[in-house]
């Protein structure tokens, strides 16, 4: 009786352990998610105009406004922001999406991503600030929420972004999984030897569009969260795309195009974060 005693003593000392373990991680993870991190970098491109030498372009995907932020806290974020003088304001989708344990309803949260973008009037980026949807924005309204915020909304289109009498060109595709992207007109709209950056929301448009030819210099994406709750071993099976782990997160390069997969500023289904830290980026634009 006494042996038995002492090891159903140590399993519950155990399990008690093991449980206050999980709080630990689960407190850190919850942590992390509340922090957004600044990620900078140098871009070289072949085809970028000597005008838009130094040009400065700050990318935010996966907002998830109403989730597990208010449309003042982001609001909040991009106050912040302000302070780095951006030329560019590229928005790369899925603005809103309230959390499967929430009692909030769409409504709401549409309500709380439309006074995100009301307060985003005042943002100021000379160049322009454009948006592409992502999987979570078919809900109506999108197009006119962000004119009030004085965002263009690309839906397979190009802006022609000029400085100095030369241009940048700016592609913006429909989302990968519940739109319909237009790779072939896209691309006609422009020549081999102009620079032109793509925003998709989803980064497995990649691989589709470099099929098209030689005609995007730089793709910008978001999406996958970076895994979000990014365990050893575990990523590559929860990672959202039709190839695990290839674009989970960071710079990739295939045929001569370069592809930025951002780990986003808000969380999708729980506020936790591990091994894949929001962010937000600055990138300089350079001539290669």
């Amino acid at each position: 009786m006494a042996g038995k005693r002492r090891r159903g003593c140590c399993l519950g000392r155990l399990l008690g352990l093991m449980l206050f373990a999980l709080a630990l991680l689960t407190g850190y993870m919850a942590v992390q998610s509340r922090i957004v991190c600044l990620e900078t970098a140098q871009v070289y491109l072949k085809d970028l105009p000597e005008a838009f030498d130094g040009v400065t372009v700050l990318l935010l995907t996966d907002l998830h406004v109403g989730a597990f932020a208010s449309g003042d806290e982001t609001a909040g974020l991009m106050d912040e922001l302000q302070n780095l003088y951006p030329d560019l304001l590229l928005l790369g989708g899925d603005f809103s999406g309230a959390d499967p344990f929430s009692s909030a309803n769409q409504e709401d949260t549409l309500a709380q991503r439309d006074s995100f973008f009301r307060q985003l009037s005042w943002f100021y980026a000379p160049l322009g600030k454009f948006a592409v949807r992502g999987n979570h924005d078919r809900a109506g309204g999108l197009s006119q929420a962000l004119s009030e915020g004085g965002v263009s909304l690309l839906v397979n289109q190009v802006a022609r972004l000029e400085k100095e009498g030369q241009y940048l060109y700016l592609a913006g595709l429909d989302d990968w999984n519940t739109g319909n992207q237009d790779y072939a007109s896209v691309a006609a709209t422009v020549f081999p030897q102009d620079a032109v950056l793509v925003l998709s929301h989803n980064p497995d448009s990649f691989p589709a569009a470099l099929r098209q030819g030689d005609w995007l210099d730089l793709m910008l994406c978001g999406h996958t969260h970076g895994g979000q709750i990014n365990l050893p071993l575990l990523s590559r099976f929860v990672t959202p795309s039709i190839y695990g782990d290839a674009y989970r997160s960071g710079w990739v390069k295939e045929k001569g195009a370069l592809l930025l997969v951002s780990n986003g500023v808000g969380c999708t289904w729980l506020p936790l974060r591990f091994n894949a830290p929001a962010q937000v980026h600055l990138l300089t634009l350079r001539r290669a």
